[in-house]
């Protein structure tokens, strides 16, 4: 492997490669809620979608908290992630203080009553996923660099410059990567 040694596991970030081309996965960072012997489920945590929840969600009606395009799979569905999973039951730890899913209706709860704010809770439509041993592969290709998981990582507002963040943030070799123009032929 070259030079990203690190492996996809559960609460990790990976980081496209910028020669990485696909439509939902150019410049992504996507939060690893799962990787086994099954496969790996994750979100991109930097395509901001045109719509928010209120707009979205008939529940959240007016409420401008934004919603993010988790990937191809799953699109008709909602999903999130938040730190509030000791509040939440069902939730689904990813690493300490971080949380998949849970009870919808104790989420909606807490929303409109201000004791979960938006800086707490990501939203996404549909989700990324990968087959046993897909990302593997893609891996050996060297489509994807992986990084550990800071919580700000996940609730920034600055999602736009996430992607060149996170690979500055991995050293010098990687901030090189992350200035890498979008399209070389006009460099």
């Amino acid at each position: 492997m070259g030079l990203n040694k690190n492996q996809p596991a559960k609460g990790t970030i990976l980081i496209a490669d910028p020669a990485l081309d696909e439509l939902y996965f150019h410049r992504s960072s996507i939060l690893i809620t799962e990787h086994g012997q099954a496969g790996t489920v994750g979100f991109v945590l930097n395509k901001e979608m045109d719509i928010t929840l209120g707009q979205a969600v008939e529940d959240f009606k007016g409420l401008e908290i934004p919603v993010y395009l988790g990937g191809p799979v799953g699109r008709e569905n909602m999903y999130y992630v938040h730190t509030a999973g000791r509040l939440i039951p069902n939730a689904i730890e990813i690493k300490p203080g971080l949380y998949f899913g849970g009870d919808y209706k104790i989420v909606k709860k807490l929303i409109l009553s201000g004791n979960l704010k938006s800086n707490e809770i990501k939203f996404f439509i549909g989700y990324s996923g990968w087959t046993a041993g897909q990302l593997d592969k893609e891996m050996e290709k060297e489509s994807w660099f992986v990084t550990h998981c800071k919580m700000e990582y996940i609730f920034t507002k600055d999602t736009k410059n996430l992607w060149k963040r996170v690979l500055k943030e991995m050293g010098d070799e990687f901030a090189l990567i992350a200035n890498f123009p979008d399209d070389p032929s006009l460099n």
